[in-house]
C-alpha cells in the first residue's frame, strides 16, 4: 500500500486557506470542538491506521469492539483526519441517518451516504424496528458504494471478544453485519477487498483475510 501522510486534526492550522474547507465541512457534520484535541496515543494510532487502509486497495473494513461509544469517538477523529487529509467527503452514521435516507431519496443526506468517499457507520442493532423493513435498501446503497470502490467502515458490536484472536474468529464475528443489513452484505465486507480489525480500549489488531484460517499477527 502506498503510504500517505496523514493529516492529524489537531496540528492543522484551521486559519490557513488550504484547510478551510475542511474546517468548514467538518462543522457541517456538526463534529464537536473537541475533535481538534489530541486523544491519548492509543486512540491516535487507531486512527491513523484507519485512515491510511481505507485509502489502500482493501478498504471495505469491520471493526469488532466490545464499546460502541469508543467507536463513536475514534470514528470522529477519523472522519476529521480523513477530511483533512484528502480534502473529500466522509460521513459517519447512525441506523437513524440509514433509515432516515432510505425514506427521502432525493435528501442530501442519501446523496452524502451513497457517494461520500468515506462512509463509518456506527453500531446499528439489527432488534431496531426502524431497521426491519429497510435492510435490503440499505444494503443495496452499501453495494452501489462497493460497485464505486469507495471506502466504507462498520461497526460490529461483540460483547466479549477473546484475549486470544485469529483470523478466523474475527471472521465469524462479523457475522452478525448479517443482522444488522441482510445477507447480500455481509459479502461486502469479507472479499479480498476486505478487512476485519479488533479495536480495544489497549490496544488493536488487524485480522485480514489473507491468510484465512491460520493466527493473524497483530499490528
Amino acid at each position: 500500500m502506498k503510504r500517505v501522510e496523514v493529516a492529524y486534526p489537531w496540528d492543522v492550522d484551521r486559519a490557513a486557506d488550504r484547510n478551510k474547507w475542511g474546517v468548514g465541512y467538518l462543522e457541517q457534520r456538526l463534529l464537536p470542538p473537541d475533535i481538534y484535541g489530541k486523544p491519548d496515543d492509543r486512540l491516535a494510532r487507531q486512527m491513523h491506521h484507519i485512515v491510511e487502509w481505507s485509502l489502500g486497495s482493501r478498504n471495505w473494513i469491520v471493526c469488532i469492539c466490545e464499546s460502541t461509544s469508543y467507536i463513536r469517538t475514534l470514528f470522529g477523529y477519523v472522519l476529521a483526519s480523513y477530511v483533512f487529509t484528502t480534502k473529500e467527503r466522509a460521513i459517519a452514521v447512525d441506523v437513524d441517518d440509514l433509515t432516515s435516507a432510505i425514506e427521502e431519496p432525493d435528501g442530501d443526506k442519501r446523496d452524502i451516504i451513497e457517494h461520500a468517499d468515506l462512509l463509518l457507520v456506527n453500531y446499528c442493532d439489527p432488534a431496531n424496528p426502524q431497521l426491519k423493513w429497510k435492510k435490503g435498501a440499505i444494503a443495496n446503497i452499501l453495494h452501489r458504494r462497493k460497485y464505486r470502490k469507495l471506502a466504507t467502515v462498520v461497526d460490529v458490536f461483540v460483547r466479549n471478544i477473546p484475549s486470544k484472536m485469529d483470523s478466523a474468529k474475527a471472521l465469524k464475528m462479523s457475522e452478525s453485519i448479517i443482522e444488522m443489513f441482510g445477507e447480500t452484505s455481509y459479502e461486502l465486507f469479507t472479499s479480498q477487498d476486505s478487512k476485519r480489525v479488533v479495536i480495544r480500549p489497549d490496544e488493536e489488531s488487524r485480522h485480514d483475510n489473507k491468510k484465512r484460517g491460520k493466527k493473524s499477527t497483530g499490528d
